[in-house]
């Protein structure tokens, strides 16, 4: 009975090893780099000859927002994008 735990503790521990390869949220290889002007650029290399895709992330929201007393602006945007005001009605987003 004192090897059977002693061998249940062992692989308890090593447990975290063996499946953190097998549990990768990203499972594909990539490299990131860091630009001077503070651009982050995550490259995914592939198999695929003459391919290309661009996301763009913008890290905007309320939980950017930190200035004391000055919160909400992004979803007042939001509104004003996409339902307009009185001036600027929601057709000449369209336009644009």
């Amino acid at each position: 009975m004192r090897s059977f735990k002693a061998v249940f503790l062992l692989l308890s521990m090593l447990m975290p090893f063996t499946t953190q390869a097998q549990n990768k949220i990203f499972p594909y290889k990539y490299f990131t780099d860091d630009l001077p002007n503070g651009l982050r650029v995550i490259t995914i290399p592939t198999d695929y000859p003459n391919i290309v895709a661009l996301y763009i992330v913008v890290g905007t929201g309320s939980r950017n927002e930190v200035e004391a007393g000055k919160s909400g602006f992004a979803h007042l945007f939001e509104h004003l994008m996409f339902r307009g005001t009185d001036k600027f009605p929601t057709a000449k987003y369209e336009d644009l």
